[in-house]
């Protein structure tokens, strides 16, 4: 018998549960404001495809996710495997969301999307 998929990120709930989303950018952005109406996103096994519409928030939903996956990276004085460092061009969804993990997540993560140019860019987190 086959074990069912392990789900290492299996939910991003909306924090504080109940709260209203702020009326400003990003939460008025189609996807944000449906996942704030709904208390978060379920993340199914397997791989998961945002599709939708320029503007509807598929990059700005996948990069609070990526920041919001709990990973631990490798750092030495010869190495820096952490993944992308938060910057000022970050919304601010990911502190209205919280990860909720299998207890046996693995502490690296794996996000990618396709840029502008229809290119994949990636950012492991």
């Amino acid at each position: 018998m086959t074990e069912p998929a392990r789900r290492h990120f299996e939910r991003a709930d909306w924090w504080p549960p109940g709260s209203s989303a702020p009326d400003r950018w990003p939460f008025t952005i189609p996807a944000v404001a449906q996942l704030a109406a709904e208390g978060g996103l379920e993340i199914p096994a397997g791989i998961t495809f945002l599709i939708g519409e320029n503007g509807s928030g598929k990059s700005t939903l996948v990069e609070a996710l990526a920041a919001l996956y709990p990973r631990r990276g490798f750092v030495s004085p010869f190495v820096h495997k952490t993944g992308p460092e938060p910057s000022a061009e970050d919304s601010p969804l990911r502190w209205h969301l919280k990860a909720r993990t299998h207890p046996q997540a693995s502490p690296a993560g794996f996000f990618l999307s396709l840029g502008p140019d229809r290119r994949p860019r990636c950012c492991a987190r």
